[in-house]
């Protein structure tokens, strides 16, 4: 089997976000993670909106230190990014992030429940900042 790995992405603070500023600047923010993503991928990983504001990104062929580096190059992306959701203001958002990797024979619902685990341990800890489940 081919090493794969699963990165989950929650947006931190989501929905005081979306309390602030609308619906229609909050779906701003989930296009604007979506390109981070995309700007931060191989053409052989792929990428999903998973929840809300939860995006799955699915790295083949990827072990867990260097599906640690490309959660981490995720996670700095999105803080980076400013967002102006009014005029002359600049909000940046954070997003807590779980790693986990694929262990041959295992069911999907298992590595999916290992990276959500990682997310939400993520999150508790102080939020914008990724954790890894081996």
């Amino acid at each position: 089997d081919e090493p794969l790995s699963l990165i989950l992405l929650d947006i931190d603070n989501f929905k005081g976000y979306n309390d602030t500023y609308g619906h229609l600047e909050g779906d701003r923010v989930l296009a604007v993670l979506a390109e981070v993503i995309r700007e931060t991928l191989r053409s052989a990983d792929s990428a999903y909106r998973y929840g809300g504001e939860e995006f799955t990104v699915i790295l083949p062929e990827t072990e867990g230190e260097n599906a640690l580096l490309v959660a981490e190059r995720l996670r700095k992306g999105f803080e980076e990014t400013v967002l102006t959701p009014l005029p002359r203001s600049e909000v940046h958002m954070t997003v807590s992030v779980g790693v986990t990797q694929y262990i041959p024979g295992e069911e999907d619902s298992v590595l999916i429940k290992r990276a959500d685990s990682a997310m939400y341990t993520a999150k508790t800890s102080g939020k914008n900042r990724v954790h890894q489940v081996r």
